[in-house]
């Protein structure tokens, strides 16, 4: 099984439309904290599999709610396994 892993920073590299040949073929995507939903939306649609997050990583006090750099407080969701339903 191959994982894609990523954490507290958006990396342009996986922002990109080039995400699936930098990614590999991987089976599940672990995110394991502080980072916003739209970038984890992108990469769990661009890639199409699922995604896992690391309970209780992901629940800072701002969260992301929009395009661009607009935050908003209330805390992110920290569940085990979304789609990218989950996340809008």
């Amino acid at each position: 099984m191959r994982a894609l892993v990523i954490c507290d920073k958006v990396e342009p590299i996986l922002y990109s439309a080039g995400v699936k040949q930098r990614a590999g073929d991987v089976d599940i995507i672990l995110s394991c904290g502080d980072l916003p939903h739209y970038y984890l939306e992108y990469i769990m649609t661009m890639l199409g599999k699922p995604m896992y997050y690391v309970h209780g990583n992901h629940t800072r006090s701002e969260y992301h709610a929009g395009k661009g750099d607009q935050w908003r407080g209330g805390g992110a969701p920290g569940c085990s396994q979304s789609t990218s339903a989950d996340l809008q």
